[in-house]
């Protein structure tokens, strides 16, 4: 499901590595010091609607009939009418073994996993706010700096497809089995609801990681950790893969990453620029830095000193 790829969406890497049941989505480069997972510190959804580019991801026309079809049914059972819950089910269970008869034809490698095909029945288009700040203690910008960092992503439901279709028609066959056939149908509906998963994929994966990966490099200062430098490499490489959008970006980073000492204030710089280019020109005073030539300021209220302990930084989960 996560997508690898910044600015676009490819139904050629929609899982990477199948991070499903972790419901994560993180850059494709093995980065040596962890990082906070970005869906962890979504802290409000500001606006969200259904999917519309479904070419993005395969299997969702098809996954978006089953739960209203299930919905339909288990409404009928509960209402005293099962009888008129048998066409949705069979319905849904014929769609399901359609789409699990021929799965490696009309689904991605990536959607297999522990056994079963996983099939996105619901997704919607989210706009976020993300905790991202507080990863480090920073002495505020002005009265009205933002304490959240808005981010475009993607919330993906999935059920288990060979599951769900055996659920699916053993509750086809206990609705004509009295008050005791109903209950077992419910029941088998409700167990095949209660294994879908979720995943929130962000639509600029690679500068959001970036954007992480500076961060918890400042909040380790000074303190550096072994691997910082190639984990700014490595952020800058991924921006540069993504296209001439993020070069000069990836450049900075990059140029970082050569230092023989890393530089807090120009780490400080980028981080502005990542949040900027993440949420779009904002109405506060913060000074983007040249991290590229050093020519690096920040505001007076921070410390000119980098004090000598910091907070530490969240693991993935």
């Amino acid at each position: 499901m996560p997508r690898l790829i910044a600015s676009h969406r490819s139904p050629a890497t929609p899982l990477s590595g199948f991070l499903l049941i972790l419901g994560i989505a993180l850059s494709g480069n093995a980065l040596a010091t962890p990082t906070p997972n970005p869906a962890t510190d979504i802290v409000s959804v500001s606006a969200e609607s259904p999917l519309t580019d479904t070419d993005s991801l395969p299997g969702l026309d098809a996954g978006r009939m089953i739960l209203p079809r299930i919905e339909e049914a288990r409404s009928w059972i509960r209402s005293g009418v099962p009888q008129a819950a048998r066409e949705p089910l069979q319905d849904a269970r014929d769609r399901l073994a359609d789409l699990n008869r021929d799965a490696i034809n009309l689904l991605p490698a990536d959607y297999h996993h522990d056994g079963d095909w996983w099939l996105p029945v619901r997704a919607e288009q989210l706009t976020v706010a993300l905790d991202a700040p507080d990863m480090r203690a920073r002495a505020p910008r002005n009265n009205s700096a933002p304490d959240t960092l808005t981010a475009t992503a993607i919330r993906t439901d999935w059920l288990p497809l060979a599951r769900t279709e055996q659920r699916v028609a053993t509750a086809l066959e206990r609705i004509a089995g009295g008050e005791v056939g109903r209950r077992r149908a419910l029941d088998q509906l409700d167990r095949a609801t209660s294994e879908m998963r979720h995943t929130v994929t962000f639509d600029e994966p690679t500068l959001l990681n970036a954007y992480y990966v500076v961060e918890s490099l400042l909040a380790n200062s000074p303190n550096w950790p072994p691997s910082s430098h190639d984990d700014l490499r490595h952020a800058a490489d991924a921006l540069a893969a993504t296209g001439s959008a993020h070069t000069e970006l990836a450049d900075a980073l990059r140029e970082l990453s050569r230092r023989p000492q890393l530089d807090w204030r120009g780490l400080d710089g980028i981080a502005v620029q990542l949040r900027r280019a993440l949420s779009g020109p904002t109405t506060g005073d913060d000074t983007v830095s040249n991290a590229a030539t050093g020519a690096n300021t920040v505001p007076a209220d921070v410390p000119e000193n980098v004090p000598a302990a910091a907070p530490s930084v969240a693991t993935q989960p």
